[in-house]
């Protein structure tokens, strides 16, 4: 097997390092006093940004680790509680549990009981129903008694009451004509002073008839007189007037006639 035998790398030199060496794309050999400074005072704000950086992110680190210590010991705390709540409710489960059991028992025990008791009443009861019922049959028999008796005293009251009406109808039909003979008597009287009284009123009637009629006849009377006079008055009116509206139109006439006969004569004598 042919070995190949490596070849030892060639250092560079100081001197060949600094003449090849590249800052900002310049060789450092060209680089002045100034710029090499304004290089380094570069480097030396990015170290101090990085270490700034590298502090941050380390409190940060410590900030996480903290808050995950914090949490896992309250996370431990929650279990710790979480079980013994656990502890708690299956203890208290089971005394719920015994608690029930026993409170089966007791209703059991509670129900015979009631149950006990119910039937003694309902036996109590049924022997107070028995003779209340006794009680009940000798009243409706007691009852039946006295409504037959009292249907005995109803007809016989019947009987009575049919009599009274009788006897009662005989006596008011007695005194119906006792005062059918009374009134009669008392018409009689009414009728002979009504005939006298009403000669008196008819009497009185006729006078004030006659007085009136004579006070009627005098108003008419005196109107047709007004009315007559009036009439007078308002024919003489008439006359005048129309006396001289003839004598007006007489006046007219001849006037009329003596202008035309003066009309004629000047034609006559003087033509046109």
């Amino acid at each position: 097997m042919d070995t190949k035998k490596k070849q030892p790398t060639k250092k560079m030199g100081k001197k060949q390092f600094k003449n090849y060496a590249l800052l900002n794309g310049l060789p450092v050999a060209d680089m002045s006093k100034e710029q090499l400074d304004g290089y380094i005072f570069q480097l030396q704000q990015e170290v101090e940004h990085e270490r700034e950086e590298r502090n941050y992110y380390q409190l940060e680190r410590d900030k996480i680790q903290l808050f995950w210590e914090v949490t896992k010991h309250q996370l431990e705390e929650k279990d710790a509680i979480l079980q013994l709540k656990n502890t708690e409710i299956d203890e208290v489960a089971l005394t719920h549990l015994a608690e029930i059991k026993l409170y089966k028992q007791k209703m059991k025990h509670i129900m015979f009981e009631c149950q006990q008791h119910i039937d003694e009443k309902m036996k109590e009861k049924m022997d107070e129903k028995l003779i209340l019922e006794e009680k009940h049959q000798v009243q409706v028999n007691e009852l039946e008694s006295e409504i037959n008796k009292l249907k005995d005293e109803i007809f016989q009251l019947k009987i009575d009451h049919e009599n009274a009406i009788i006897n009662q109808r005989l006596q008011h039909g007695e005194e119906l004509c006792s005062l059918h003979q009374r009134y009669q008597t008392e018409i009689d009287i009414l009728k002979s002073k009504e005939v006298s009284e009403i000669g008196t009123i008819r009497h009185e009637l006729d006078l004030q008839r006659k007085k009136a009629i004579q006070e009627i006849e005098d108003r008419k009377d005196a109107h047709i007189e007004h009315l007559i006079q009036t009439h007078e008055e308002l024919f003489q009116k008439m006359k005048n007037y129309y006396n001289d509206i003839i004598k007006n139109d007489i006046l007219l006439i001849k006037s009329l006639k003596i202008i035309a006969l003066l009309t004629l004569h000047l034609n006559h004598h003087h033509p046109w």
